[in-house]
């Protein structure tokens, strides 16, 4: 008999589904990364969408294409946490 828990996630492990859930809907403040533990980049994700409001939107664009290359690898499977731990899905 195969171990059941061998698919279900530990405790402090972070999910696929959170991470994905979290780029779409908060990706322009960072919030993947910060789930993940990537806060230096998570910061400069926030500020780059703020400047936005300064700059009449062209850091936002940077900003997008950022989160929107986030979210490709996280769907690939190539994105890892701070501590270079895959996503358990």
């Amino acid at each position: 008999m195969e171990n059941e828990t061998q698919n279900t996630p530990v405790v402090g492990e972070k999910t696929f589904v959170a991470a994905i859930l979290l780029c779409l809907f908060l990706g322009g403040f960072g919030a993947h990364r910060f789930y993940v533990g990537k806060n230096g980049s998570a910061i400069a994700i926030l500020c780059l969408c703020l400047g936005g409001i300064l700059t009449f939107g062209l850091t936002s664009i940077a900003a997008s294409i950022w989160v929107l290359v986030d979210l490709i690898q996280i769907i690939i499977g190539n994105f890892k946490t701070a501590d270079g731990k895959d996503l358990v899905r």
